[in-house]
């Protein structure tokens, strides 16, 4: 069984492409590098990130929540970015391995799984 490390090739769907700004989505492939490095040995292939709109401040703020399902791990507000548009969205981001044992993830919103 190999551990995701989430290093090797990234991939985005279409629904990512077209939903979520790409600041968003480098700032969440930054985040997972800095989270397997900090937990090396607890890393589930499937990572899950929540999107919402806040209001703080007078300014929409996006926040972004993590959880991986195993083991159990919950980070709040991990990531805050001033908005113009609210949004709410669960994106997945899977790691796996190709034929030749080579890791690669897929970053997609809940809703094309």
């Amino acid at each position: 069984m190999y551990k995701p490390t989430f290093l090797g090739k990234r991939y985005l769907t279409r629904g990512v492409l077209a939903t979520i700004e790409p600041i968003v989505q480098f700032s969440i492939w930054d985040y997972l590098v800095h989270f397997v490095q900090t937990h090396p040995q607890s890393i589930d292939y499937l990572q899950i990130f929540h999107l919402v709109t806040e209001e703080r401040g007078g300014q929409l703020t996006l926040v972004i929540h993590h959880e991986q399902e195993e083991p159990p791990i919950i980070q709040k507000n991990v990531l805050r970015f001033p908005v113009t548009d609210p949004i709410k969205e669960k994106i997945y981001v899977i790691s796996d391995w190709d034929e030749r044992g080579k890791e690669y993830a897929t970053m997609l919103l809940a809703s094309e799984y």
